[in-house]
């Protein structure tokens, strides 16, 4: 995930976050789980019955929050890029609404799809269909 800050005296900040889903920190430089502070329970995900505390959106988000904190944030303008290997699921979007108004700002999240039997884009959701995209790519 990418974001710029412009704080309104016209200083600029950049931040570049490295994420992935579970507890452990497998990529170098990458962002390890948010601390056990939160509230995980917030973050059940009925559509999927898993808890979505360890997903690498909330732990890019959490750490933006905690970095954006440190800046005078009044009159700031915020930009935010995410890329991502899934669609997002419904908790990250929440998390990702949440901060859109937050910051009132655009995000802009890519990740991939593919067309589905009925010929409707859907996001790819799981290793599963990212590789089978991936198999028909070749």
């Amino acid at each position: 995930m990418k974001v710029k800050v412009i704080l309104k005296n016209g200083e600029e900040h950049f931040f570049d976050y490295i994420a992935h889903s579970g507890r452990g920190k497998k990529i170098e430089n990458s962002i390890g789980a948010p601390s056990n502070s939160g509230n995980k329970k917030l973050f059940y995900d009925s559509v999927e019955d898993d808890y979505r505390w360890y997903d690498s959106e909330n732990k890019t988000l959490v750490q933006m929050d905690n970095d954006l904190v440190l800046l005078d944030m009044s009159g700031a303008k915020v930009e935010i890029s995410l890329k991502t290997t899934y669609e997002p699921c419904i908790m990250c979007k929440r998390e990702l609404d949440i901060r859109r108004n937050w910051y009132n700002t655009i995000i802009n999240v890519e990740h991939p799809f593919f067309k589905n039997e009925y010929g409707k884009y859907i996001g790819v959701k799981g290793h599963d269909q990212l590789q089978n995209l991936l198999n028909t790519r070749k």
